[in-house]
């Protein structure tokens, strides 16, 4: 082994590898296409060119927070309007044929870029409408991204790589 990166690309053939990366890129730069057409508002720069951004958080029309590297902060943009988030929410189902309402104050969906969406409205919110958006990872995280962003000790990082070199079952919660 070379470094910790090298676990689990060591654990495949590398023409399995290349085969797999290659499918992974061109399906998400195909669903980064369909997200592009939706009108997303303030949401648009967050969810298409900050790859950091790993959760959008909207608790109503005015307080935006976002993960980045663990850390939740925050976000430098917010909504003109109550209406301006309500087309916005209704413009992120639309396209995956949930719709929200007083029948169904609660949808969860994925995006076509395969971020996860949960959208919550009155009464179960009572900050107003509420969106929490899971984006979908555009690289897999490494065992050196985890102890740069303090999410990994080095003593659990060295038992992690020994578990995987012995080929340990290991379940991640």
């Amino acid at each position: 082994m070379n470094s910790n990166d090298d676990i689990q690309l060591n654990l495949q053939p590398p023409q399995v590898q290349n085969i797999q990366a290659f499918s992974i890129d061109e399906e998400l730069d195909e669903h980064a296409a369909k997200l592009k057409g939706i009108e997303l508002g303030p949401l648009k720069e967050l969810m298409l060119y900050d790859d950091a951004v790993s959760d959008i958080m909207v608790n109503g029309p005015d307080r935006i927070f976002i993960e980045k590297h663990g850390k939740i902060e925050l976000a430098p943009v917010k909504f003109e309007s109550l209406e301006q988030l309500e087309r916005v929410i209704d413009n992120i189902l639309a396209p995956v044929g949930r719709h929200i309402g007083p029948e169904a104050p609660m949808v969860d969906a994925r995006l076509p870029d395969g971020s996860r969406v949960n959208v919550v409205i009155p009464p179960i919110s009572l900050v107003g409408p509420m969106i929490s958006i899971r984006k979908y990872p555009k690289s897999k995280l490494t065992i050196s991204d985890l102890l740069r962003y303090g999410s990994l000790s080095q003593e659990m990082a060295e038992f992690l790589k020994i578990c995987v070199m012995s080929r340990k079952n290991i379940i991640i919660a």
